[in-house]
């Protein structure tokens, strides 16, 4: 879900090709701003959080806002093989949820996407994570190079983590290394196996949700898209989303925020059919 977000830095242990943080870092002035301001969710994004020495003062910082109920950090998980910086972090009894980039269950796969070779310390440090019983979500981005795998990819997850952390298929945002490295594909591909892992997903009780997608391809789970739990509970927050003339037809065209604008202004709204 939505909420105040902190850029804590643009520097990360991997490259991932579709890395849009670089030039994000915000200055040390504007943590205590928006800190202030945040309603119920902060989130820690950056580059890659915990390798910054400002998180500490960040979790002291949120402490002082009664109205922060969740705090999300984001990490690629490579850093949590070492228990120590779980324990530092932990110090603060402040992270509600631990939102891990795990782009694919196959590890060479993993090396093309991250450009790294961290696949077996981040597997490593999602159980380390588990073994402490902290809430963590795994967060696939969908592309060109893994989108075939969504149904294998929650399989890997049942079984090598017990089902316990929640999945979430993020389409990938054309911005950032995406532009230049053209792996963003079109939903209209995609939307097979997409359908096929969400109904794996169902049948096996995963946890597991859907972003950045219009109602419209991730039919007929509506309830497993964030867009439709977010209408549902009154949350109109959209970001660089938009209708297209094809939405006015549709019968969820309440509960949808449309297609992203930076995906319509590459490939366009013809693929778009309304849902009858």
């Amino acid at each position: 879900m939505t909420g105040s977000i902190i850029y804590i830095n643009d520097i990360c242990n991997q490259n991932c090709v579709f890395c849009c943080g670089i030039g994000k870092k915000m200055s040390k002035d504007k943590y205590k701003p928006i800190i202030d301001k945040a309603k119920r969710r902060l989130i820690i994004s950056g580059g890659e959080p915990p390798i910054s020495k400002d998180l500490s003062v960040i979790l002291k910082l949120s402490k002082e806002n009664k109205n922060i109920k969740e705090i999300e950090l984001q990490s690629n998980g490579a850093i949590f093989l070492y228990k120590k910086i779980i324990n530092k972090i932990e110090k603060h009894k402040s992270i509600t949820e631990y939102n891990i980039n795990f782009p694919s269950f196959d590890k060479e796969t993993d090396k093309i996407i991250t450009k790294s070779t961290f696949f077996g310390h981040r597997v490593k440090g999602i159980k380390n994570l588990i073994d402490k019983r902290l809430n963590v979500r795994l967060t696939f981005v969908i592309n060109k190079l893994n989108y075939k795998q969504m149904t294998n990819y929650l399989r890997f997850i049942y079984k090598e983590f017990n089902n316990k952390p929640s999945v979430q298929f993020s389409f990938i945002q054309i911005q950032g290394n995406v532009i230049f490295n053209d792996i963003a594909p079109q939903y209209k591909n995609i939307k097979s196996e997409l359908i096929k892992s969400l109904k794996f997903a169902k049948e096996n009780k995963i946890k597991c949700f859907v972003d950045n997608i219009p109602l419209c391809i991730s039919h007929p789970y509506n309830d497993m898209n964030i867009d439709y739990l977010k209408k549902k509970i009154g949350d109109t927050s959209f970001y660089e989303k938009k209708k297209v003339n094809q939405c006015k037809n549709c019968k969820l065209n309440e509960m949808c925020f449309g297609p992203p604008t930076d995906y319509v202004g590459v490939y366009g709204e013809k693929e778009f059919k309304p849902i009858k």
